[in-house]
């Protein structure tokens, strides 16, 4: 019998390979090819491709190859194969009805596979616009900012990060209707668009991007948009709609500010958030007076009473917030102190650096009944 792929390669290279790339395979779909990963062999060059219909994931590593050619083969039985067998290289054999014979030490074991013409055909992107970042400044990027992204589908342009390139800036911003993370960066880039990427795929890209100084490229085209990190490439779709006007909640004014040090107030925040009622969500009380933050109040858990010293510029003021979106907005801060600026107690509450202004986390706060 014919053979019509035949390669090896380094076993655990493949394992990193397919792992990395079934984070694009759909868990539920009616299209068996999708929930395999394509396989592609090109001379000593093996590339990897796995989709959901919504974003794919390539990569490549190197092999010695005999005969060049292509097959989906079943992600699950072919990566726990992988994972169980012995030795460092694997021989992998497909024959003309489409059965890979794989070959680990003294192992070998036949898996049925599917033909490569059945995989869905990847979106052709017409490259509109493109930017290039460092991964390490990217990678933060996303970080500050997904955390707000919505989880709900009641307005899908909120379930993705809004980017806008303008006068050499790149701005990227998520809200989910109780708040808002915008962060920004300098940018070699003097054009002017933006687009929305969907904070799932967003999330793949933070994982395959590098903690280095790595160029990182975004190509955007009017439906999908691409994203090359190192050895992988994700290609999103991109979420259609208008996003919310955000610079209509950023008020510049405040009659209270206060610095305070982000580990001190997270700390007292974390402590505080033991006694919460999750069932009803208490607010968290936070009472800003004499250079100090009083955190005092009590639920059907307990009681808390803590003070953290800070800053305090301009009025004394009490406020209720959400205690996990507040702990999410210290925690991706990045920064030793952040500076809080409110107005009263029902208007949005500002977090951004003590000094600069490369960030911004927006917190609505939660009205409270009684006063101190």
């Amino acid at each position: 019998m014919s053979t019509q792929l035949c390669f090896s390669c380094f076993r655990q290279q493949l394992i990193d390979a397919i792992n990395s790339c079934s984070r694009a395979i759909s868990p539920k779909t009616n299209i068996p090819a999708l929930s395999g990963i394509l396989l592609q062999a090109n001379g000593d060059r093996l590339n990897l491709t796995a989709y959901d219909l919504e974003f794919a994931i390539k990569t490549g590593i190197d092999i010695v190859s005999s005969a060049d050619g292509s097959v989906i083969i079943p992600f699950k039985i072919f990566s726990d194969i992988l994972r169980r067998m012995s030795g460092d290289r694997v021989e992998i054999k497909i024959d003309e009805k489409n059965i890979a014979s794989l070959k680990c030490g003294d192992t070998e074991t036949d898996v049925s596979c599917i033909k490569a013409d059945e995989y869905p055909e990847l979106p052709q992107i017409v490259e509109d616009n493109s930017l290039s970042l460092k991964g390490d400044v990217f990678k933060n990027m996303i970080r500050q900012t997904i955390f707000c992204v919505s989880q709900t589908e009641i307005r899908p342009v909120n379930m993705g990060v809004f980017f806008q390139m303008e006068n050499k800036q790149l701005k990227m911003v998520a809200l989910d209707g109780f708040r808002l993370a915008l962060k920004k960066c300098e940018i070699d880039n003097p054009d002017t668009y933006e687009f929305i990427v969907p904070g799932k795929s967003l999330s793949e890209v933070s994982r395959l991007i590098p903690d280095s100084d790595e160029e990182i490229k975004i190509c955007v085209g009017r439906r999908h948009s691409i994203f090359t990190a190192g050895n992988y490439t994700l290609i999103t779709r991109l979420i259609e709609g208008e996003f919310f006007d955000y610079n209509k909640i950023i008020s510049p004014d405040y009659s209270t500010r206060v610095v305070v040090n982000v580990r001190t107030l997270l700390n007292s925040v974390e402590l505080a958030s033991l006694i919460v009622d999750e069932r009803v969500r208490t607010p968290l009380p936070c009472l800003f007076e004499n250079n100090s933050c009083v955190i005092k109040f009590a639920t059907s858990i307990g009681k808390i009473s803590d003070i953290v010293p800070c800053s305090v510029e301009g009025e004394r003021i009490r406020i209720g917030v959400n205690n996990r979106y507040l702990i999410d907005a210290l925690s991706n801060s990045e920064v030793d102190e952040v500076a809080i600026e409110m107005n009263d107690p029902l208007r949005p509450i500002k977090i951004k650096p003590a000094q600069g202004d490369d960030f911004l986390f927006i917190i609505l706060p939660i009205k409270m009944e009684e006063n101190w």
